[in-house]
C-alpha cells in the first residue's frame, strides 16, 4: 500500500481542484456564448478593419461576416439584391455613395447589420459675423456672434483661436463683446476629424469714425442693413471685418 505525504495529498487535492474549475468555466463560457442575444437569433456578427465602421473618403475598408456557410451574401441597405458573395466584402476607394448600412447572411437567413460612415476632409464654407444688440437694465449691450459655417455630413471636432492662443472649443460659435477693445483680433475657425483639418480666419480691427448705418459681414459679401446704429461715443466706436479670401472688408460701426 502506498502512502502519500501530507505534502502530496494537498498537491493532489488541487491539481483535481483546478481541473473541475476549468472545466466549469468551459461549461460557463459556452453556456454563456450560446445565450448571447445575436446568437438567440442566429444572427451573424459583421467585423470590420477600421476604428467603428468609419472609413476615411479614397480608402478601403474590409467586412467579414462572422457566419460559415456555402454561401455568404451581402445587402446594402434596404436592397434586396445582393451586391457581393463572400464571407468578406471589401468597399475600395471609399465614396458618399457607399456609406450606407450592409447586411450578410448565408443564403436567405437571418442578417446581420453593420453602418458604415465615410469621413471626408472638413471643409468650411463660411466664417460670418453677425451683429447682436439687445438692452441690459437700459443699456445697450452690443455683441458679435461668429459662425463657422462647414460643408460636412458628420460632426467636427471645433475649436477657436484668438491670436494665437487658444479662446474655446466644442462649438462652431463664439460670441465677441463689442464694448471694449479687446475684441480686436484675428479669429482662427478649427476643424478637424479623422480625415484631416482645415481653418479659416477673420480680422477684427477698430474703427475710428462715426457712421449713420451698419453693415453685417458675411464671408464672401458685403451687405449694407437700411439701419442705424449710435455708438453712444464708445471708445469701440466698431469693428472692421476682412474676409482675405474673398479680398471683401466692411465696418461694423
Amino acid at each position: 500500500m502506498c502512502r502519500f505525504s501530507p505534502g502530496q495529498i494537498s498537491l493532489q487535492s488541487v491539481t483535481r481542484s483546478l481541473r473541475i474549475r476549468k472545466w466549469e468555466f468551459m461549461v460557463f463560457s459556452i453556456s454563456a456564448l450560446l445565450s448571447h442575444p445575436l446568437r438567440k437569433r442566429g444572427l451573424p456578427i459583421i467585423v470590420n478593419s477600421t476604428h467603428n465602421a468609419e472609413v476615411i473618403a479614397g480608402h478601403s475598408i474590409t467586412l467579414q461576416c462572422g457566419k460559415s456557410g456555402q454561401e455568404i451574401l451581402w445587402y446594402k441597405d434596404e436592397s434586396e439584391e445582393p451586391c457581393a458573395r463572400g464571407h468578406a466584402f471589401v468597399i475600395h476607394n471609399a465614396r458618399s455613395k457607399d456609406e450606407g448600412t450592409y447586411h450578410c447572411a448565408v443564403g436567405h437567413g437571418p442578417k446581420g447589420s453593420l453602418k458604415v460612415l465615410v469621413i471626408e476632409l472638413p471643409v468650411i464654407t463660411e466664417v460670418k459675423g453677425i451683429l447682436l444688440q439687445q438692452s441690459v437694465k437700459g443699456e445697450d449691450k452690443r455683441e458679435l456672434l461668429l459662425l463657422c459655417n462647414t460643408a460636412n455630413r458628420h460632426p467636427l471636432e471645433y475649436a477657436w483661436i484668438k491670436d494665437g492662443e487658444p479662446l474655446t472649443r466644442g462649438t462652431d460659435r463664439v460670441k465677441v463683446s463689442l464694448e471694449e477693445n479687446t475684441a480686436v483680433g484675428e479669429y482662427e475657425c478649427h476643424v478637424s476629424n479623422l480625415a484631416g483639418s482645415a481653418k479659416k480666419s477673420l480680422v477684427l480691427s477698430p474703427v475710428v469714425q462715426t457712421a449713420e448705418q451698419y453693415v453685417t459681414f458675411f464671408s464672401g459679401f458685403c451687405r449694407k442693413l437700411p439701419d442705424k446704429l449710435d455708438t453712444g461715443g464708445n471708445l469701440f466706436a466698431g469693428v472692421k471685418g476682412t474676409d482675405r479670401a474673398n479680398d471683401c472688408t466692411i465696418d461694423i460701426l
